[in-house]
């Protein structure tokens, strides 16, 4: 039952999703670790619940519930923005070390172009979860842009933005 009303939810429209949840009399109740579901089966003889870990995150200015993946197989979406900057980063230090002129660079000022760059110091394996989406959930482009002391040895900037 769980599943087919998930695959339902997952394959309708916003309108179709809507009468679901209403026809299920769904509830939601939110609490500090987890987020529980309850519904009314189709009989309407009981309802079902289904329990969610969750927690809260900050993502920039936003407080947000996150929900870690239960299932290897379910990606979160990329974050555009943290990807927009490695992707700058990388073009700020090619900057910096050809002093060939970017066009995408040109309107930005010496210190944000610093900024850029420490982002380009990161490990491999943190530029590599940035651009697969697996970075920690309260990994912000404010937070990389604004960390001035970045450690220039990888496990320290693991531990500094929430990887080890």
């Amino acid at each position: 039952m769980h599943r087919d009303m998930a695959g339902q939810l997952q394959n309708s429209a916003n309108h179709e999703k809507r009468k679901i949840l209403l026809d299920h009399r769904v509830q939601v109740q939110i609490r500090e670790e987890q987020v529980i579901v309850s519904f009314q089966t189709v009989d309407e003889a009981e309802r079902s619940e289904v329990s969610i870990d969750a927690k809260l995150a900050k993502q920039g200015s936003e407080l947000k519930f996150t929900i870690p993946p239960t299932n290897a197989n379910i990606k979160p979406a990329p974050n555009a923005t943290l990807q927009k900057l490695v992707a700058q980063a990388f073009a700020a230090q090619d900057l910096v070390l050809t002093d060939k002129s970017n066009q995408a660079l040109s309107d930005y000022s010496r210190r944000y172009l610093g900024q850029l760059v420490r982002i380009s110091w990161l490990a491999p394996d943190i530029i590599a979860a940035i651009m697969d989406g697996t970075q920690p959930v309260d990994l912000t482009g404010r937070k990389l842009t604004r960390a001035n002391a970045i450690p220039l040895d990888w496990p320290s900037q693991r531990k500094m933005f929430g990887f080890a």
